[in-house]
């Protein structure tokens, strides 16, 4: 899939999953904790109490990660 992203302009980054849905996405706080999922697809900071689904808070830290290595990449 690579391949056909870079022949289009894309860039394809591989970011590690792990405690991405235990990851809290505002960026003034960050904080990480398995309490943060008191459900399968809850999420609920304990320090900030921003709340969503797990899976959407995993995907908006998995872009985010994806995104700052691809501005931190060489050209």
């Amino acid at each position: 899939m690579g391949y056909k992203l870079h022949g289009l302009g894309g860039w394809l980054r591989t970011v590690p999953a792990p405690y991405t849905s235990q990851t809290c996405p505002v960026p003034e706080c960050g904080h990480v904790n398995q309490a943060n999922r008191p459900r399968q697809t809850t999420f609920r900071c304990e320090r900030c109490g921003y709340e969503g689904h797990a899976d959407t808070v995993g995907a908006m830290n998995i872009l985010r990660a994806g995104l700052a290595r691809i501005a931190c990449s060489p050209v």
